[in-house]
């Protein structure tokens, strides 16, 4: 964001032409947009994972025991 808020610094004293704004705008747009998408999808996971972790535990399992979850492996 501060990039966005130089170029247009850059652009307002002269420093750079109207194509290389432009040029630059555009991919500093296309930039925050696929940040965007990635963070709404990693928020529709969350919530997927939250509603599967709000079901009732498997049958195997007795109320108030701790359910074991396997351990990321490196």
């Amino acid at each position: 964001m501060s990039s966005y808020l130089a170029l247009q610094g850059k652009f307002t004293q002269g420093e750079i032409g109207e194509q290389e704004y432009n040029m630059q705008r555009d991919y500093f747009r296309n930039e925050l947009s696929g940040m965007i998408r990635r963070l709404d999808e990693a928020r529709k996971l969350m919530m997927i994972m939250a509603q599967l972790e709000s079901r009732s535990p498997s049958p195997n399992v007795q109320p108030g025991q701790p359910v074991n979850r396997p351990q990321p492996t490196s």
